[in-house]
């Protein structure tokens, strides 16, 4: 989908957000997806694997620009619907990161132990979003 149509279908009212989850290979095609999006007034939260390992980038900490206004890290499933409710009350937090029983934050396998373990590529997959909500799309 152009940029530019996903932008004119987005025209802020009464979207409190729109999630983009990205691999490498396709982050600048969603970081371009993003800004058009943001550039409407619509909050933008971005995941996946490659912003799970690059958090900075996304949220233009990097010395890049912003694309995103929050970025939530590893598996979302435990974190969106916090996301979600922070979205609608305009509170989102730049980062958003799977914690334990215990409150802290879920530790990640960062890329140099998947290396050291000889592990090569993460399989991914991805759920559709289960509110009954017409307002709810991830892109």
């Amino acid at each position: 989908m152009e940029n530019g149509l996903v932008a004119a279908n987005s025209d802020g009212q009464d979207t409190p957000g729109l999630g983009i989850g990205a691999m490498t290979r396709m982050v600048a095609k969603a970081y371009r997806m993003a800004d058009a999006i943001r550039s409407v007034g619509v909050p933008v939260v971005m995941g996946g694997p490659h912003v799970t390992e690059e958090a900075d980038e996304a949220l233009g900490r990097d010395g890049g620009p912003r694309h995103a206004d929050a970025v939530a890290l590893g598996e979302a499933d435990e974190t969106w619907p916090t996301i979600v409710n922070d979205a609608a009350r305009g509170k989102l937090r730049d980062v958003y990161a799977p914690v334990d029983a215990d409150g802290k934050q879920k530790k990640r396998v960062s890329r140099n132990i998947q290396r050291s373990l000889g592990i090569r590529s993460i399989l991914t997959n991805s759920i559709s979003c289960q509110s009954s909500s017409s307002r709810c799309w991830i892109a």
